[in-house]
């Protein structure tokens, strides 16, 4: 399955160069915010606000196909 990933402020060091600010990942089904926190090698710690679709989600979310995720650092 297909999930977008949106990553501002201090989060933008983990997007490819060149990338047009959405990180486009094909994940196995059945999986968390957090479970693609740890395969992005991103810290739980650097993510303050999580988004799923627009709205406030948590790390334990189970993601979809064609989900869009947008993470925040806390000083954003």
């Amino acid at each position: 399955m297909v999930i977008e990933v949106i990553m501002h402020g201090i989060l933008n060091r983990h997007m490819p160069n060149g990338s047009s600010g959405v990180l486009t990942v094909d994940v196995l089904d059945d999986i968390t915010v957090s479970d693609l926190l740890a395969e992005l090698e991103i810290n739980h710690a650097k993510v303050w606000t999580i988004m799923v679709n627009g709205k406030s989600s948590r790390l334990d979310q189970m993601l979809n196909d064609g989900d869009r995720l947008a993470l925040y650092p806390p000083d954003y």
